[in-house]
């Protein structure tokens, strides 16, 4: 399908929750950088495999989805892949839309705690969610926002 789609002709390309999902996301962005027009922006979210959500749930966590999710790359190599791909002005950052669904859908923690238990995992699980959202580096998504050059 990609290959179909006219060269420089896209001023924005947006892969949301698109990236993971690939067998050669490297590929994909060097095609991202053809399409676009110059001066063009790439907008790009994935799951953030520095969020408090991995450090907490590990193989539980939501954002890894397998068998779905064929790479979840750290910040600093989806970095390195787009200015590789020729990428300028690359800006990152994080957000917190999704982290209360993610947390939900990982939470994976013994059921059998009784009340007490109950109420002490959810304070805990609420209050690192709050961080989690709160927070601009630990969120469950990361954002990566880049330019073709004009």
């Amino acid at each position: 399908f990609l290959d179909s789609l006219p060269e420089e002709h896209f001023d924005v390309i947006t892969m949301s929750h698109v990236f993971e999902h690939v067998p050669n996301p490297e590929q994909l962005l060097e095609r991202a950088m053809a399409l676009l027009a110059p001066g063009g922006s790439l907008w790009l979210a994935c799951p953030n495999p520095d969020s408090i959500g991995f450090q907490l749930f590990k193989h539980n966590w939501w954002g890894i989805h397998a068998p779905f999710h064929l790479v979840i790359p750290t910040r600093a190599i989806t970095t390195k892949w787009l200015h590789n791909a020729g990428f300028e002005f690359v800006r990152q950052f994080t957000r917190s839309a999704s982290s209360s669904y993610y947390w939900r859908m990982s939470e994976n923690l013994p059921q059998k705690m009784g009340d007490a238990g109950i109420f002490l995992r959810t304070c805990v699980v609420g209050t690192l969610i709050a961080i989690s959202i709160l927070s601009r580096k630990y969120s469950d998504e990361q954002i990566f926002m880049a330019q073709k050059p004009s």
